[in-house]
């Protein structure tokens, strides 16, 4: 992610701007605030945060809350600040998700956008 704006390989992920869930950001993994999701894919997501300050390069935990159909699905990784926007939105690419946690978000999020078209 040191490359952010010309890394090519970042959007091999479907995204989505629907809100398909909750996302809660943590600086330690234990407090944690919610914050409004702008957008999502299995490789990252952009958020606006009222409340809690992050800079470019800050590593911080984010836990996404997402329901499909009848089911809820927690996932937490880390993920790094790679661009702040403005002073409240942020983009972030997830770094330790696991590959079968990055395979369900982005089936999730292809069956919600095809479903919601």
């Amino acid at each position: 992610m040191d490359d952010y704006k010309n890394n090519k390989t970042r959007r091999v992920f479907g995204r989505t701007e629907k809100v398909i869930c909750k996302l809660y950001i943590s600086k330690g993994a234990e407090k944690w605030t919610e914050v409004y999701p702008v957008n999502i894919s299995a490789g990252g997501t952009k958020f606006i945060s009222r409340n809690v300050v992050l800079n470019v390069g800050d590593e911080i935990f984010i836990r996404i809350d997402l329901l499909s159909g009848l089911s809820e699905f927690v996932f937490k990784t880390r993920a790094k600040i790679g661009r702040k926007d403005n002073d409240e939105t942020y983009a972030v690419e997830f770094v330790e998700m696991s590959k079968t946690n990055q395979i369900m978000l982005d089936e999730i999020i292809n069956s919600n956008d095809k479903r919601f078209s």
